[in-house]
């Protein structure tokens, strides 16, 4: 932090902080006397090369604390040489230093490429405000869609933000009617539109077909509709996706088609095909064979009382047959 002071043409002392070190925490000043001779103190919030300019006696001292990464107290102080310390002699015709009225400069901007977001800088260029003001932001349309207060000191400032989507934003404050300004939104740097990009293949020998589809632009805004259709353009599957920037999804449809294709009404340039043919087919059923022959008979005959031309044919049977053939005779007188 570096702290300076610049006299002024009324004999008061303009203290000048600003952060040139980085990163602090825990910043704070506290000055002896304010131009009507009161102490002031306050929190100081400051980014890398910003600045706080305070008002203050031309006698007065200002003292500045804070803390860094490396250092956890550093103390800054100087003494105003704009003027003598007040005596506390008693004069007989006493004085009244009159007491600047608060002034105010505002601007207002759409900030942030790619946002809808309006900034409004209030500047208090006058004296110390007395007492809070208040504000409100309006869209195009003349509606309140915020409000609050702020109170400044002498030269300082306030940030107010507002996100949204209309063409423009007021604000104004009923406290002072010169305090007012617009954001105009139709400045701002549009966000990119999303580009989609798609893929198709066979990915299984069931007939499953895979769509990817890849946004490779800004996020979409909202649900796009996708189709897909078999070889004779019949619709076989439809559905929804919205993808934010970077962000893929995974579609699939399964039949018996030799292509199925991929498209969306909402975007022409998405249309992507499916070769099916490329899938290789399952193998069919093996082919099965089989064989037999005969490896035994048993013939049991069992005639009782045999006569004896049956015996003649078991036996003469059992020559010629390539097969076991077993008998049984039973023989009476």
């Amino acid at each position: 932090m570096d702290l300076k002071i610049y006299c002024q043409s009324d004999d008061s002392a303009n203290f000048v902080i600003r952060n040139i070190s980085g990163s602090v925490s825990n910043a704070q000043y506290d000055l002896s006397a304010d131009t009507s001779g009161q102490p002031q103190s306050g929190v100081i919030a400051l980014g890398v090369g910003q600045s706080t300019t305070i008002n203050g006696a031309g006698y007065a001292t200002m003292t500045v604390t804070y803390s860094t990464q490396q250092l956890s107290g550093v103390f800054l102080s100087v003494t105003g040489f704009c003027s003598t310390l007040p005596t506390s002699t008693p004069t007989s015709t006493p004085t009244n230093t009159p007491v600047s009225p608060p002034a105010f400069t505002v601007i207002g901007a759409c900030s942030n490429i790619n946002t809808d977001t309006a900034t409004f800088v209030i500047t208090n260029t006058g004296g110390n405000m007395a007492s809070p003001y208040d504000y409100a932001i309006t869209d195009a349309g003349g509606n309140t869609v915020d409000t609050g207060t702020f109170q400044l000191s002498a030269n300082q400032s306030t940030t107010i933000t507002f996100s949204g989507s209309s063409t423009t934003y007021t604000l104004s404050s009923p406290n002072d009617n010169s305090l007012t300004t617009v954001a105009d939104m139709t400045t701002c740097t549009p966000p990119p539109p999303p580009v989609l990009t798609a893929s198709g293949a066979c990915t299984d020998n069931s007939g499953q077909a895979t769509f990817v589809i890849t946004n490779n632009g800004g996020n979409m805004t909202s649900s796009y509709t996708y189709n897909v259709t078999d070889a004779s353009g019949n619709i076989v599957q439809t559905n929804t996706f919205q993808l934010s920037a970077g962000q893929s999804t995974t579609i699939t449809y399964t039949g018996n088609s030799d292509s199925y294709t991929l498209t969306s009404p909402n975007d022409n340039s998405l249309n992507v095909v499916a070769d099916m043919t490329t899938c290789v087919a399952p193998p069919p059923p093996p082919a099965l064979t089989a064989t037999g022959i005969c490896t035994k008979k048993i013939l049991l005959v069992s005639i009782s009382p045999i006569p004896a031309v049956i015996c003649q044919w078991l036996i003469s049977t059992k020559l010629q047959m390539p097969m076991e053939i077993q008998y049984k005779a039973v023989l009476s007188n």
